[in-house]
């Protein structure tokens, strides 16, 4: 489970199934709020799902989803697609089997992808996105990137919240104790606990917390995880 932020609707859960080729985004009170079928040609499997937003690559208010997908039948091909709500497609890239949103500052929004076609040389093609992500850090702005033996783990639900947090976590192979810590928006760490391989979350007291954004990341040896944000509402 994740988090986005939906411009003009808030703060959402959302639930990517692969098998089920769905997305589920539910409000904060676990409601259902939108259920979005994906597209794929009979054969086809998904191979991830990305960002869930809306007004990022159309000015339509509709809740869309970036996904990628392969078919090999015969070849296998990639390709990564964005669909809203409505099952209407937004775009298509052929032979993209990876891509990334990154944001250029001054030029806004941009969609960097990979194309792998059999037929012809590997290239990488730069799209412009027409609005923006209003969120602090819902998940990762990357594509098909999913978790290595050398890498750790981090989620945290439910986030936003207000009095409790659950920290998931796991560590990379051949880890066996780390340090979890937390700080505030001006780098202070005010949680700090030690974690091992033998569970695989904490659950964190967050109802003495002042409103706002928090950082919390895994250090193991010389490493340290990625940072990833709590939010903190009232």
């Amino acid at each position: 489970m994740t988090v986005t932020n939906l411009e003009g609707v808030g703060y959402k859960y959302v639930i990517k199934d692969r098998s089920n080729k769905q997305v589920r985004v539910y409000n904060l009170n676990h409601s259902i709020y939108a259920t979005i079928n994906l597209t794929v040609p009979v054969g086809g499997t998904i191979e991830g799902i990305g960002l869930v937003s809306n007004k990022l690559f159309n000015n339509s208010s509709e809740i869309e989803v970036i996904y990628a997908f392969s078919d090999c039948s015969p070849t296998c091909l990639w390709t990564t697609q964005v669909i809203d709500e409505n099952g209407t497609i937004v775009s298509t890239i052929n032979g993209c089997h990876y891509y990334k949103i990154v944001n250029l500052d001054t030029d806004g929004f941009k969609l960097l992808a990979s194309i792998d076609d059999p037929n012809n040389p590997s290239k990488a093609e730069i799209y412009s996105l027409p609005g923006t992500i209003p969120c602090e850090s819902c998940g990762t702005l990357t594509g098909i990137s999913g978790k290595s033996d050398n890498s750790a783990y981090l989620n945290s639900y439910p986030n936003p919240t207000n009095d409790f947090t659950i920290l998931e976590y796991e560590l990379p192979k051949g880890v066996n104790q780390a340090t979890l810590k937390i700080s505030n928006s001006t780098g202070q760490i005010i949680e700090e606990f030690q974690v091992d391989q033998n569970f695989n979350s904490l659950e964190l007291n967050t109802g003495s917390w002042d409103s706002g954004t928090y950082f919390y990341h895994l250090e193991y040896g010389e490493q340290r995880s990625e940072t990833k944000k709590i939010l903190v509402v009232r």
